[in-house]
């Protein structure tokens, strides 16, 4: 009654092995398809981690140029306030001089012609030098130039302004055509800083579209990872369970074949025991007594060889705990 009961509970523990075997089966395709997910979901996140890091280098860089011609606008800006400064500065001159230039203008109807007078006079002067002529026409002549040294000196200070106007208009167009080249130049760093700044926030809007994506991957990698977790040590409360079960099924088999071994023990003594009345009363053997007697010099020597192992181990075991003991004492 007992062993029908043992054997029934055997059953049941191969058949709760069989169940814990198939769910481990699928627990482990599970996690093997988890984790193959998991490691897709991760490079996918390290592909966009990556790409952030990328773009942060490169939104540097553009930031450094954009800075650079940011900077050199100024410096430009500078430049060109300086020439317009100066321009200011020569204008209110130049005003006062076309001024002077209207005035003589005005006040002679036009504008006299000072290398010509100065050769009149020198013709003049010539003349009464060596013409014999009479006194009155000496004096008229004298009248002339004294007139056209005059207009000369009218002329001279016609003429200077006029010059120095001339000069003026000179220096202001070198003033204007310098600053012309600052502001061309300007608008070229000005582009050129504008063109990277617009590249710096697109960038900026990339990091920032690519920090969202990289969240996003990071969640679904993490939510993979917790259910990867959580079936692991669901595997391993279902290899602990199997673990039990075959250990008491290895109970069931060792006692079973230590029963098995002691019913042959006990069937090969007692046919030991018949082969042995026979021997005592001259009988004949068969050949199945020759192989019992056989089996059972074998058996004894194993039990003896069984023995001996056995307090030799005993030995072994007793010298470890001894010497244990002495170094805990020391």
């Amino acid at each position: 009654m007992v062993e029908v009961s043992e054997n029934k509970h055997v059953k049941e523990l191969l058949a709760q092995l069989s169940v814990l075997r198939k769910e481990v089966s699928n627990m482990r395709k599970n996690i093997t398809n988890i984790s193959v997910r998991k490691e897709v979901l991760f490079k996918e996140k390290s592909k966009v981690s990556n790409e952030i890091v990328s773009c942060i280098q490169e939104m540097r860089k553009v930031r450094s140029e954009r800075n650079k011609y940011t900077q050199q606008v100024k410096e430009l800006k500078k430049q060109r306030s300086l020439q317009a400064e100066k321009i200011k500065e020569l204008l209110p001159n130049l005003k006062n001089l076309l001024k002077e230039r209207d005035k003589l203008q005005k006040k002679f109807g036009y504008k006299h012609d000072f290398v010509k007078l100065k050769k009149q006079i020198k013709e003049m002067e010539f003349r009464i030098e060596t013409e014999g002529m009479s006194f009155d026409k000496e004096k008229k002549l004298m009248l002339k130039i004294n007139e056209k040294k005059k207009q000369l000196n009218e002329s001279k200070f016609f003429s200077d302004i006029s010059s120095e106007i001339h000069e003026t208009h000179k220096k202001i167009k070198k003033l204007r055509r310098k600053t012309d080249d600052f502001h061309r130049e300007l608008e070229k760093k000005a582009e050129k800083s504008q063109t990277n700044h617009e590249s710096f926030m697109e960038l900026r809007r990339k990091i920032d579209s690519l920090r969202i994506e990289e969240k996003k991957r990071f969640s679904k990698f993490k939510e993979e990872k917790d259910i990867h977790i959580k079936h692991n040590k669901e595997l391993k409360v279902l290899l602990a369970e199997m673990n039990t079960i075959s250990e008491q099924l290895k109970k069931y088999k060792t006692d079973s074949q230590v029963q098995t071994k002691k019913q042959e023990k006990k069937t090969l003594e007692e046919k030991t025991k018949k082969v042995n009345e026979k021997i005592k009363t001259r009988k004949k053997l068969t050949t199945e007594d020759f192989l019992v007697f056989q089996n059972s010099l074998h058996t004894s020597k194993l039990d003896k060889k069984q023995k001996k192992t056995s307090e030799s181990a005993k030995k072994k075991t007793t010298k470890k705990i001894d010497k244990k003991k002495d170094k805990e004492k020391k």
